[in-house]
């Protein structure tokens, strides 16, 4: 099993990282990237930590495996993957949306869609592609998402990755992409074409390492709004830096390509390859929830309100939002099934549910959150005018007491702050929305998975039957709309 020190040095790559202009030598000790990197060594780490033991390991044949990389071949092993995910992602405020396990994830996705449906020449290259990712445990992040100015250009002039040249060791590609959570940080990316206007030079499914020559990734500003971990412990610790990635004539070979000029499985199969993808995604969500429920609690001791009527009942509606977006998520996974290549797929109707159900009360939850903290998370103290000896005892008076010094007392109204009203919290509203192609795309998915549309409005005319009312024909319902991503 890998260490976090086994990842420390396999990023010192040469990789090429840029933040606000600047290009980052060791993304292990700037500040913009140090923590998530930290945090990423600390998830390895954990694997061998006897309070995680049984949370992120399992023993299969006498040998001892990280569970998050483990082949999903039952709902036994998906589940306990995913469980292990929730409890690491509650260490991060849910916050870490790729963790060195969503490699396995993802490359899964790519597996199985190839091995069950795609094209034969390419299934024993992402089968050997995904067993090694299973055993060399190594993260492999994915951006998808097309440069903005795509939409205005004419398909054979997009900038999303196109194959510039075809050798007899592999190709040459060129191109951006983005939208990619984890790409600073990972030792391996991939990507796939989302549906759309396809030119067979453009529909490849690949895979390269990160510090590739030709590969270049630009991260976002990060953002803590000040440098310290009082005043922003989660968005110094835990604020990953979506990315693009710009390649320019970069060498792929042929064992790293899954799918070659195949415009039509590119543009049938690209939402399955994301199925265990969105699943993470939704299990974070989760860890999200469960880690404001604990917030919410600890604020309301540290301002006296814990036995407050009014905010206990407040708390435990947000214990019924949990646990309702809990059913969906459970459902999901004890409700998958198998796929032609040997792995269990999410029942897609559950996870899409609760997804759509926790992308329509975000701002609800954080809200109330942010209630519960009162005047207090506004006005709170920076670790400068607690140790002012001009104002500082007079903070000390206003915030000590109850149990609780200013300083403590203090430091929970900025997590309150970090965790509810922070960049980094603007930031993951809108990677929420547009991770997994938004709202408007979930209720498509949603619409077409549920599949008793028919069944319930014929069930209804039972009630009338001897009105003769015709069958009523609803198997449009389960179709996708006409109108496709430009």
């Amino acid at each position: 099993m890998r260490k976090g020190q086994d990842y420390l040095d396999s990023i010192k790559d040469g990789r090429q990282v840029f933040i606000d202009g600047e290009k980052i030598d060791d993304i292990a000790t700037h500040p913009a990237t140090a923590g998530v990197v930290a945090e990423t060594a600390r998830m390895y780490d954990r694997h061998f930590d006897s309070e995680w033991d049984k949370k992120l390991n399992v023993e299969i044949d006498g040998v001892k495996k990280a569970i998050g990389f483990v082949k999903p071949t039952t709902i036994e092993y998906l589940d306990q993957a995913m469980e292990g995910y929730r409890a690491e992602s509650f260490e991060a405020a849910g916050n870490i949306s790729h963790p060195p396990q969503y490699g396995a994830n993802i490359m899964c996705g790519a597996y199985d869609p190839v091995v069950s449906f795609g094209p034969k020449d390419r299934a024993d290259a992402v089968t050997k592609k995904y067993h090694d990712v299973l055993e060399s445990e190594r993260f492999v992040a994915a951006p998808y998402v097309s440069a903005i100015s795509d939409r205005f250009n004419a398909p054979e002039n997009r900038l999303r990755p196109y194959v510039v040249e075809e050798r007899d060791d592999g190709i040459i590609v060129s191109g951006a992409v983005g939208l990619g959570t984890g790409l600073v940080y990972a030792e391996e990316l991939l990507t796939a074409p989302l549906p759309g206007p396809l030119t067979p030079e453009q529909a490849i499914w690949f895979s390269w390492p990160a510090a590739s020559p030709g590969c270049k990734i630009y991260g976002r500003q990060p953002s803590a709004h000040a440098n310290n971990k009082f005043q922003s412990p989660l968005s110094m610790n835990y604020d990953e830096l979506d990315a693009t990635v710009y390649l320019e004539n970069m060498f792929v070979p042929w064992e790293n390509v899954y799918v070659y000029r195949d415009v039509e499985f590119c543009n049938t199969y690209m939402n399955h390859h994301v199925t265990w993808l969105v699943l993470m995604h939704l299990t974070r969500m989760l860890a999200r929830m469960e880690y404001s429920i604990g917030l919410a609690l600890a604020v309301a001791d540290a301002l006296g309100t814990n036995k407050n009527a009014a905010v206990l009942n407040i708390i435990v509606d947000l214990v019924v939002d949990s646990e309702t977006l809990r059913a969906g998520w459970k459902a999901g996974m004890l409700n998958g099934s198998m796929t032609p290549s040997g792995v269990i797929a999410p029942e897609p109707l559950h996870i899409g549910a609760s997804t759509i159900y926790a992308l329509n009360n975000r701002a609800r939850f954080g809200d109330t959150v942010r209630t519960l903290g009162g005047f207090g998370g506004m006005l709170a103290p920076s670790l400068a005018d607690l140790e002012n000896p001009e104002i500082g005892p007079e903070i000390e008076k206003a915030y000590g007491g109850g149990g609780y010094t200013a300083r403590q007392r203090a430091a929970i109204l900025h997590l309150i702050q970090d965790h509810t009203a922070s960049a980094m919290d603007a930031r993951e509203a809108v990677f929420e929305a547009l991770a997994s192609a938004g709202l408007y795309t979930w209720k498509l998915r949603t619409r077409m998975d549920y599949g008793r549309f028919e069944e319930l409005a014929n069930g209804v005319l039972r009630s009338i039957s001897d009105e003769n009312i015709p069958p009523i024909d609803l198997s449009f319902m389960s179709q996708f709309d006409p109108l496709m991503r430009g």
